[in-house]
């Protein structure tokens, strides 16, 4: 488990963000403690392993190094002297606290309302007894591709014994580091968000001469759920023929990298555009799915022959303007019941390869084999191929070529009641990249006017 800050001082509230490992923290249940003197005002919980805990240290708490503890039902999870409280009149310090965030997007960053820039750390500067003058430098880095760039204050005035503050917000320069800031800014302008990694912050604080005071540093992970979920099966997009469904009890699948997803499913009247069949009372409705894929329930409405069925995912990030909901185009089927195909019936499909990476343009050859219920081959099955989202292409004989790049594709084969899918990472090749206005972009991306 992993805190930040990590540290503060007495007579002070501040919020403290948690990173689990194998946890289950559950809004409402999980419940924090962080020893005598430190009084836990609030959790707020944003997924299974990410939590915001706010606490204030009395003015009577004693100094020094407790455990912290997250408590889940029966689940605890424990630091061992993971929080410090210290005098704010000792000796001369400073720390930086990230704020656990799933995703930082440009979406959140109005250049007309800098005040309103999501606020992605704190730097807190404790100062001794003695007035100075001091140079802040905030070097980024990311796990998979080093240094991105450096962000600095200079020339800033403290008072002794003074607790400065300062965010992202107040830096006046901003420089990126070479190839890497540059790599990274690309990702960024294709995706609209920082790329998935684990970003490091690394503070240090000098005097006017370059002598370093204090260092600190803290690291955040970028999941980056802001991707719009893209469905899988069963059924296929308004635009394309209308799918049947043999299975009762359908697996409905879709790619996603949200913490959670709601699961909506509508019934079509004769006529009824996309539009109309979303705005139908549901048929059936799922809240909260922590996976890709939800087994449609036995005890759900069942679904009548003949009738015409559409459903979609909504995703769910926790961001630094509340939940943000994503919602993915529609698919729609029809249901026909398998006794009725006068077919035998395909029970399941192997497809191979079951996964492969590729550069735009090129192709890889797909096979699939089908098999009834009693896993014997069914020879004169015809599987029928598609691409989701439809990036790519694929023929009839499962041959698929690449397309737009830095998307992970479904390629999926369907026969009879049955349908398989293996997953395709179509890569970008970034060398020739338009290039972008780097001073520009970082004012923009951290909110500097």
């Amino acid at each position: 488990m992993a805190i930040t800050p990590n540290s503060s001082v007495p007579c002070h509230t501040v919020d403290i963000g948690i990173r689990g490992v194998n946890t289950h923290f559950k809004s409402g249940i999980t419940t924090a403690n962080f020893g005598e003197g430190v009084n836990v005002v609030k959790v707020s919980v944003a997924n299974s392993i990410t939590a915001t805990i706010t606490v204030n240290v009395t003015c009577g708490a004693s100094l020094g190094f407790r455990n912290v503890l997250l408590i889940t039902g029966s689940e605890i999870a424990e630091l061992d002297n993971g929080f410090e409280v210290f005098s704010a009149s000792g000796a001369f310090r400073a720390n930086i606290e990230l704020l656990p965030m799933e995703s930082v997007s440009l979406k959140d960053i109005d250049l007309s309302q800098p005040q309103k820039t999501p606020v992605l750390f704190f730097t807190n500067i404790y100062n001794d007894n003695t007035s100075r003058r001091v140079n802040i430098a905030i070097a980024v880095f990311a796990a998979s591709k080093g240094q991105l760039g450096t962000m600095t204050l200079k020339n800033q005035d403290i008072a002794p014994n003074a607790i400065y503050k300062v965010t992202n917000r107040d830096f006046t320069a901003v420089n990126t580091n070479g190839q890497a800031g540059h790599d990274f800014l690309v990702a960024v302008e294709l995706t609209g968000t920082f790329p998935p990694d684990d970003y490091t912050y690394k503070l240090t604080v000098t005097d006017v001469n370059g002598t370093i005071l204090s260092t600190d540093q803290s690291t955040m992970t970028i999941t980056n759920p802001y991707t719009n979920p893209e469905l899988i099966m069963p059924g296929a997009g308004f635009q394309a023929d209308l799918p049947e469904e043999y299975n009762p009890l359908p697996l409905f699948q879709w790619f996603g990298q949200s913490d959670k997803y709601d699961l909506t499913i509508y019934e079509i009247r004769p006529g009824q555009t996309q539009e109309d069949a979303v705005r139908n009372m549901p048929v059936y409705r799922q809240q909260d799915i922590s996976g890709t894929s939800y087994q449609y329930p036995n005890s759900a409405e069942k679904l009548i022959e003949g009738h015409t069925y559409a459903w979609q995912i909504n995703g769910k990030a926790n961001t630094a303007s509340g939940i943000r909901y994503m919602p993915s185009e529609v698919f729609r089927f029809q249901y026909s019941s398998p006794t009725n195909s006068g077919k035998r019936i395909v029970a399941s499909i192997k497809i191979n390869p079951e996964e492969g990476t590729l550069y735009a343009g090129q192709k890889m050859q797909f096979t699939a084999v089908c098999y009834d219920a009693d896993g014997i081959i069914i020879e004169d099955a015809v599987p029928t191929w598609q691409v989701s989202p439809d990036l790519a292409t694929i023929d009839r004989n499962g041959m698929f070529t690449a397309g737009q790049g830095g998307k992970t594709l479904a390629v999926i084969v369907s026969a009879g009641t049955s349908t398989e899918f293996a997953t395709v990472n179509v890569k970008i090749n970034i060398i020739g990249s338009s290039k972008i206005k780097l001073d520009d972009y970082m004012k923009k991306l951290f909110g500097l006017q």
